[in-house]
């Protein structure tokens, strides 16, 4: 790596950059398909692997279940996709999350600038930083001695038992970090400060190399292996690629739509996987710069990707949980089916009792629930705002079902025969259906955020505001109604604290 011995303020060479877009080929698949893992109940914005690959923590605006106001750090066991323990703490939302090197600490930064660190064996808190001016943007652990590094409006050294602050380094041109992340050997932290990223000795926080303007936001940044090579994310969804013996990169890659927000080098550093804003994960050849494969991994954005040690397992957070695929290939990553969202309890509703009639035709057919001609029925119980609804529908010919959660809908789309997910900032593409042929509908709420999947694909979204309760409505169809709908297998899942009110579930 080239050294820079006059610090963060020194002058950085203007280099042009030939952007290419991506350029997709077709190699083997290296990622298999994804397992679920939910028990989240909160966007989850940050991952970390310990260093034995065993265990994971993730963080965000994820919380406790309650009303405190709190926010919930977790820790997993990946092998077993099991929650290990959940540690409860007073602070704004977490942005990044660090194990130490022996794996017996780990850490989190949140939005006020607090840094915070637990005993990972008994989730005991061992300090608590005061609050900065500037939110934490990275962290990271030295491998040496147990010393946690932090990024925000500068870099911070923190002895890792106490939380002594040991020292800070201001950020180059007094740019706010934006990601922050340490080599495999513990060597060399890189970080994004603005539009420029630097690589830093790891002990002494000086730099040893600045990378040029990027002409956008650096919010992510990733180091192979051997040091060799590198690569930055940005906001304008541009992925450049630098190797540490060449002054200008060897590839600039349009990515990402709306911005890139991670990266990781995976096989000895031949390709890069990046994910980002438009939801999707992408694999990269690092020497040609082209596409190996695309994966549409989350229903909002992928914030975070991490992968194991052994470079087996790749997890990435999708909104309220996480998914983990095999690096190398499908052979063995068979879909987990997933437990209910929030661990919570299950309400079937597939019985018309649970249903007051408001009009229209309504009968029990085997096991389904059929509306004819212009229907609705409300829930007799009410529901708290987070929930995952399921049903299946089959639509028998012309007429327009819709189910109903207050403030937006599922259901039909104009005149053709289409479905989508209707509300406040609704985005996606309608689905268009068949008569006679049974689909499978599931509507997740949480927070602001609904997002609606057919047959398990991800289809639209909305944004609909939080409320403390919801009546549930279904219509048969309209006023122009000349068939039938069938719902059927209908149920409601909610955090078991958050029963709804008027009945006890299952």
């Amino acid at each position: 790596m080239n050294c820079r011995p006059h610090g963060f303020s020194a002058i950085v060479l203007s280099v042009a950059v030939c952007v290419t877009s991506a350029e997709a080929q077709a190699p083997s698949q290296p990622l298999g398909e994804a397992q679920i893992v939910e028990g989240a109940q909160g966007r989850v914005l940050a991952m970390a692997v310990s260093p034995d690959g065993k265990q994971l923590v993730t963080a965000g605006y994820d919380v406790p279940g309650d009303d405190s106001g709190r926010h919930a750090v977790r820790l997993w066991d990946i092998a077993r996709r099991e929650q290990i323990r959940m540690i409860v703490c007073d602070c704004d939302s977490i942005n990044a999350v660090a194990f130490s090197a022996d794996g017996d600490y780990v850490a989190a930064g949140d939005d006020e600038g607090t840094v915070l660190c637990w005993e990972v064996r008994t989730g005991r808190q061992l300090f608590r930083t005061p609050e900065s001016d500037s939110p934490v943007t990275g962290l990271v652990f030295r491998r040496d001695r147990p010393i946690l590094v932090s990024g925000s409006d500068k870099f911070y050294g923190w002895d890792a038992r106490s939380g002594k602050l040991l020292g800070e380094v201001a950020s180059p041109e007094d740019w706010s970090l934006t990601c922050v992340t340490i080599s495999a050997d513990g060597s060399v932290i890189a970080a994004g400060a603005g539009l420029q990223a630097v690589l830093l000795n790891s002990k002494t926080l000086q730099p040893l190399r600045v990378l040029p303007d990027h002409g956008s936001s650096v919010e992510a940044i990733a180091l192979s292996k051997d040091k060799k090579r590198f690569a930055t994310g940005c906001n304008n969804g541009k992925i450049v690629l630098w190797e540490a013996d060449k002054p200008a990169p060897i590839h600039s890659l349009l990515a990402h739509e709306n911005g890139v927000n991670c990266l990781a080098f995976v096989e000895d550093g031949e390709t890069v996987v990046s994910g980002g804003n438009d939801g999707k994960l992408r694999l990269w050849d690092f020497q040609s710069g082209r596409q190996k494969q695309e994966i549409a991994a989350s229903t909002l954005s992928v914030d975070s990707l991490v992968v194991t040690p052994d470079e087996k397992l790749l997890i990435n957070n999708d909104v309220i949980r996480w998914q983990v695929r095999n690096l190398g290939g499908s052979a063995g990553a068979k879909a987990s089916p997933a437990p209910a969202p929030n661990q919570g309890a299950t309400l079937d509703l597939t019985d018309l009792a649970l249903w007051e009639i408001v009009r229209g035709k309504w009968e029990k057919h085997r096991e389904a629930i059929v509306a004819s001609g212009d229907s609705r029925v409300n829930s007799k119980p009410t529901f708290p705002n987070d929930f995952v609804f399921r049903c299946k529908l089959k639509v028998n010919g012309p007429t327009n079902p819709r189910i109903r959660f207050g403030s937006f809908h599922f259901g039909y789309e104009g005149r053709d025969p289409r479905f989508f997910l209707h509300g406040p900032k609704a985005t996606g593409e309608p689905f268009p259906f068949a008569f006679g042929q049974t689909y499978d509908i599931e509507v997740r709420m949480q927070g602001d955020h609904a997002t609606l999947l057919i047959d398990g694909a991800n289809i639209a979204t909305s944004n609909p505001k939080r409320v403390e309760e919801r009546v549930f409505s279904l219509e048969g169809g309209g006023a122009r109604s000349m068939s039938s709908a069938e719902f059927s297998e209908i149920s409601v899942t909610y955090a078991d604290q958050d029963r709804p009110n008027g009945r006890a579930a299952n």
